[in-house]
């Protein structure tokens, strides 16, 4: 019912989050510049601030998931480059163990990793990392050099009928899937 998206870039995956019978999309930023940016996607992303299921908030996400009595049934993490100043404090044990706390029971959380200009061994860290605190986590390849880890809070079986029944009665979910050729 609760989804956190943190960091907003162009605005796609808050948008890819509202499209779901979710009662409310927050959505953390740490540069207002992007916030503003995102207007120019709004053809892309359903104009997606206008929805008022999203709420858009300026603020760090360590210190927000810190601060916040919020609690979510998924996290969506995709912070850019892990190798870029500031950035890399969302890769670390604290911060996935900080985001599994704000999780409800049952919540899972995603984390984007893009692999150009990341050395094998540093996305080997990033994946054992990110399963200090989602040991059930599986590894999902949306498009060439994009990783998405879902960890899941319980050791939970991945319920590939149940995708695959949301995926083929929601069309709009399907195209949206098909534009990145899933």
């Amino acid at each position: 019912r609760a989804v956190l998206v943190i960091g907003l870039g162009s605005g796609m995956t808050a948008a890819a989050a509202a499209m779901h019978a979710v009662d409310r999309v927050d959505v953390i930023e740490i540069e207002p510049g992007v916030v503003e940016a995102t207007r120019f996607f709004a053809h892309a992303n359903s104009d997606v601030l206008k929805n008022p299921r999203v709420r858009m908030m300026i603020a760090d996400a360590r210190n927000f998931l810190l601060t916040t009595a919020e609690r979510y049934d998924v996290i969506i993490s995709e912070p850019s480059n892990p190798w870029i100043s500031g950035v890399a404090t969302l890769f670390t044990r604290e911060f996935f163990a900080l985001a599994r706390q704000r999780l409800r029971p049952g919540g899972l959380m995603v984390q984007w990793v893009h692999s150009y200009s990341l050395l094998p061994a540093d996305f080997q860290m990033i994946v054992k990392t990110f399963r200090t605190a989602f040991p059930a986590t599986s590894i999902w390849q949306p498009g060439s050099g994009d990783f998405l880890l879902v960890g899941r809070t319980g050791p939970l079986p991945i319920d590939l009928d149940l995708i695959k029944a949301r995926y083929e009665t929601s069309p709009a979910v399907r195209n949206d899937l098909a534009r990145i050729g899933v």
